[in-house]
């Protein structure tokens, strides 16, 4: 690098500045279109690490401490960034500091479980040299601009050249005020976030959550702690990853999905079932799957994994224990988690946890599940199957239609063949060029989504027709797909997710009827919708009673 010594230090300093000002303007492919050109502005971030840097070689000289808390503030400034364009893109809401920083390590494991060990350790091993290496540039590149022999000279002319371009705003400001010098800054919309974080006593969910178990305990105390009208039937609940309102308003998944529906409802009646359709509200929207599980199953609003996890640490009776006390046997089915979960285990009590190792796999991998939804269904039907066995409860979080839908399982008509070793080595039956980082703007999503929803109700269904004992099965879709929704929502209605109710026994449907649900599987209304955290009382309320 003694060729960059050699070039005049104006030179030095127009690269360093060009090269900042690119590490905080850079768009990335989420962002709106306004977002996009916000490279043609000054970044008010760059000019803020850019005076402090001033300041503090003016009062002290060249420090490197100086110059390291500059590069500091330069790589985290785009990850803040990141931060704060991800989450309203792909989740339906605007960012929230306190919160969404809990989201981190999801984010490092939806990207990395599919990854062995090794290759854990290798891409660590890169990435910390990567960062290494972009310290070292940063560190030269503000030392060009800032530093060196010249360092005060150079630290009036930034200082100086800073205060003309905040003046000049704000010049603007009074004569043309949609005229702005200045891009976007996320340290100022940072300094926001904390005056709202201290302002608006966020730090106080605590409290929160104290009325919120108040007014379920009060709620819920009166009513049965047994669903014994239930007692001798087997009771599923099905959540469908993804399986959003959108999936039967957009223009491309819509035709497809409302196929599927029609199909698997003619399918469903001549197997002996009737089936009533409405729509529910989960508190979130976009991902966090499990958040919508816990709200349907406590009674609890759940908007945030802050209040998931007091809510998991509670003493608070979610459903799955009150049917292991009507004499159920309860089991939890996630395909994907591929370990067990001590705290989870301990609140909703399952008596059987169907996780990756009790669900042994040999074939085609899958993004996000490695195995498709009809496999995992499918190795259950032996144990379900049993003769003379306990009515049970059973929850399924499906995974095949889990973001970034880059490839579609085939479905096998015959369960039993799915049943035979080997089946599922046959290649997918769709493939999407789709991964995370091109999933923001890839044209195939809607598509994509279209057939893995398509799949996911496939399997689902077809799932419920190999049944035979009485059964209330309850399919409904966790939150919408990532991406799909503005950043702010203008309605409620907005979260909602379709909701199937089926039985072969008419008599099960009669409480739903009476709640307002119609008859077949396409919703009828798409505004509206149960809230997640009332779904407990009701389901109580129509189905609870001592066991006989």
């Amino acid at each position: 690098m003694n060729w960059m010594t050699k070039l005049p230090s104006w030179v030095r300093m127009l690269g360093a500045a060009a090269l900042l000002h690119a590490v905080f303007t850079y768009p990335f492919p989420w962002e709106p279109p306004s977002g996009r050109t916000q490279w043609q502005r000054i970044s008010p971030d760059f000019s803020l690490i850019a005076a402090f840097l001033a300041a503090t070689t003016i009062a002290w000289g060249d420090r490197w401490w100086a110059r390291h808390c500059a590069v500091f503030l330069t790589i985290v400034v785009p990850v803040l960034r990141f931060g704060m364009t991800v989450i309203p893109a792909n989740f339906g809401k605007p960012f929230d500091l306190y919160n969404d920083i809990l989201l981190i390590p999801g984010l490092v494991h939806l990207l990395t479980h599919q990854w062995s060990t090794g290759r854990v350790l290798v891409v660590a091993a890169i990435a910390l040299l990567v960062l290494s290496i972009l310290w070292w540039i940063l560190h030269r590149a503000w030392s060009s601009l800032l530093g060196g022999s010249r360092a005060s000279l150079k630290s009036i002319v930034a200082a100086i050249t800073i205060q003309l371009l905040v003046l000049g705003q704000a010049a603007l400001d009074r004569v043309e005020p949609r005229v702005a010098l200045f891009s976007r800054g996320q340290i100022p919309e940072l300094a926001s976030e904390v005056g709202e974080i201290l302002r608006s006593g966020l730090w106080r969910y605590r409290e929160l959550w104290a009325e919120r178990v108040k007014s379920t305990l009060h709620e819920v105390a009166p009513l049965p702690g047994t669903v014994g009208k239930l007692q001798d039937v087997d009771v599923y609940l099905l959540f469908i990853e993804s399986y959003g309102r959108i999936a039967l308003e957009h223009a491309t998944a819509r035709p497809i999905v409302e196929n599927r529906l029609r199909i698997e409802q003619d399918r469903l009646k001549a197997h002996g079932f009737e089936m009533l359709s409405t729509v529910a509200r989960p508190s979130i929207v976009g991902g966090m799957s499990g958040l919508a599980h816990a709200e349907l199953l406590s009674g609890i609003p759940v908007e945030n994994r802050r209040v998931f996890d007091l809510l998991i640490q509670s003493l608070l009776r979610p459903l799955p224990k009150t049917f292991q006390a009507t004499g159920h046997s309860t089991w939890s089915v996630h395909p994907a988690m591929p370990i067990a979960w001590p705290d989870g285990a301990r609140f909703y009590g399952f008596d059987h946890d169907y996780f990756r190792d009790r669900l042994p796999y040999r074939g085609t991998e899958y993004p996000w599940g490695y195995q498709p939804d009809q496999s995992a269904l499918t190795q259950l039907l032996p144990e379900i199957r049993k003769p003379n066995r306990e009515p049970l409860f059973l929850l399924f979080a499906s995974v095949t239609s889990h973001a970034p839908f880059a490839a579609i399982p085939p479905y096998f008509e015959d369960w039993n063949l799915a049943q035979v070793p080997r089946t599922f080595d046959a290649p997918p039956d769709k493939v999407f060029s789709i991964d995370w980082a091109s999933y923001a703007s890839h044209p195939d999503v809607p598509l994509a989504y279209a057939h893995a929803i398509d799949y996911a109700l496939r399997s689902g269904f077809g799932f419920a027709t190999e049944l035979s004992q009485p059964s209330l099965i309850i399919i409904l879709g966790d939150h919408q797909p990532p991406g799909f929704l503005p950043a702010t929502l203008t309605s409620e209605g907005q979260r909602n997710v379709p909701l199937h109710v089926l039985s072969n026994r008419h008599e099960l449907l009669l409480p739903f009827l009476a709640r307002g649900l119609e008859p077949g599987l396409v919703p009828a209304n798409l505004d509206g919708g149960l809230p997640f955290h009332r779904f407990l009382t009701q389901f109580l309320q129509d189905f609870g009673g001592p066991v006989r």
